[in-house]
């Protein structure tokens, strides 16, 4: 049996169509999944013989006959840009979700250990705990702390899986044929290249277009494939500290022509597959532990941090929350205890503070169902531990608490209600945590 044989058994399979179908229903409950419509026949209809249509599913798979309806883009603001977002039809979606996971498999032998992103058991605290493993490493090997720093190109692509060329001659299709093992002139190609490029509703039409749909499953995955040429390169570097999350670039090296060499072979790589360096977050730095600016290259700032994938990687090896999640977190936490500390009334300071207390307690524990808990607690338990930041929050959640408590502002508040008397009321240490 062909790749490609068993590729089409593999997405053709009923039970995982069927299993698709069910997760799709799980998160779309409510009022959204009676939304979903495809072809004037409602999901949860479909969802009331999930075989029967789990089957006729794939059958179309199976032959090559399957056709995705033409897609919808909606605007939505993510991570502070405007995106278009592809709203797919339900059984679109499913197919979307079953393909994904089978190229998933056929990829994951061809990944390389320093990509991150989407794959089953890594994620961008993997990739920050490997980086700050590596920083470590670079600090016992040399003693002398004045022999120490790294040079850290930073950068990521400009509008990555929005500006892939999906003409016929565009990399991603000789890859993906590679990977799928799909003969050019076979329907099931075809019907993947309909499936990843599909009509528009009210767009240019696919031959003008470029960028794959953001918000299909598919997505992701070929965003692995995409770059896997650089991995190839820039992780096989002797001595080179490389991660990769998406189009999220990390490279370290302490020999700043190592560094210069795989910045040349980023913009090689982008440029040959259509893409470009997005210039105004690119970054060339010397870490080091003092900060100061590279004694070879004294244009090139040093730094004490390195911002990755929503991280701080501390030279000292340390992980913090970026400045972005800090402030956040910061800014959540002091807005409780300030609106709790409204509401509590004219009680004794302790019995103020113990309230107080608890709802920092229960904000900063990732067991606490949200919205009690802040987002950031299951960073701050499981993956911070860079001890200025977390004795920073330790100091900072004492002093709003004795404010809020005493109602007198600043350190005056902590001479009322001292930090040792937070502690015997249970407010929890950061550090201490860590350090058990």
């Amino acid at each position: 049996m062909s790749g490609g044989d068993e590729l089409v058994r593999a997405i053709a399979d009923p039970r995982r169509i069927e299993g698709e179908l069910h997760r799709l229903a799980a998160r779309a409950r409510g009022p959204r999944l009676a939304r979903l419509v495809q072809d004037g026949l409602r999901l949860r209809r479909m969802l009331e013989e999930p075989r029967r249509t789990s089957a006729l599913v794939a059958r179309a798979l199976a032959d090559g006959s399957f056709e995705p309806r033409p897609v919808a883009l909606r605007s939505a603001r993510i991570g502070g840009r405007e995106r278009r977002l592809a709203s797919l039809a339900p059984l679109d979606l499913v197919v979307h979700a079953v393909l994904a996971a089978v190229l998933a498999e056929r990829l994951e032998p061809r990944l390389s250990p320093y990509l991150f992103s989407y794959r089953r058991g890594r994620s961008s605290w993997t990739a920050l705990r490997m980086l700050a493993r590596g920083v470590s490493r670079h600090r016992r090997q040399h003693a002398d702390p004045r022999a120490r720093g790294l040079y850290v190109l930073r950068a990521d692509i400009a509008d990555f899986t929005d500006s892939w060329p999906l003409d016929d001659g565009a990399p991603l299709w000789p890859e993906l044929r590679q990977v799928t093992g799909l003969p050019a002139e076979s329907p099931h190609w075809r019907m993947l290249r309909r499936l990843l490029v599909p009509e528009i509703e009210a767009g240019a039409p696919p031959a003008e277009r470029r960028g794959l749909l953001f918000g299909a499953p598919t997505t992701n995955v070929l965003a692995n494939l995409y770059l896997a040429p650089l991995d190839d390169e820039l992780g096989a570097g002797p001595g080179m500290l490389y991660a990769r999350f998406g189009d999220d670039v990390f490279c370290a090296h302490p020999d700043l022509a190592a560094v210069r060499a795989a910045q040349a072979t980023l913009e090689r790589i982008a440029a040959a597959r259509g893409l470009r360096i997005n210039r105004s977050k690119a970054r060339l730095l010397f870490w080091n532990g003092a900060g100061r600016a590279s004694p070879a290259a004294p244009e090139i700032a040093g730094a004490v941090e390195v911002a990755f994938v929503g991280g701080a990687l501390r030279f000292g090896g340390g992980v913090g929350l970026s400045r972005r999640k800090w402030s956040a977190l910061l800014r959540d936490l002091r807005g409780r205890v300030r609106r709790t500390g409204a509401l509590l009334g004219d009680q004794p300071p302790d019995e103020r503070a113990r309230a107080l207390v608890d709802v920092v307690n229960r904000a900063l524990a990732p067991a606490t169902p949200p919205p009690l808990a802040t987002a950031y607690a299951p960073l701050l338990v499981d993956l911070v531990d860079d001890r200025h930041q977390l004795r920073q929050l330790d100091w900072l959640l004492a002093l709003w608490i004795a404010e809020a408590a005493t109602r007198r502002r600043g350190v005056r508040a902590l001479r009322d209600l001292s930090w040792r008397r937070l502690r015997e009321l249970g407010l929890r240490s950061l550090v201490a945590a860590r350090n058990g």
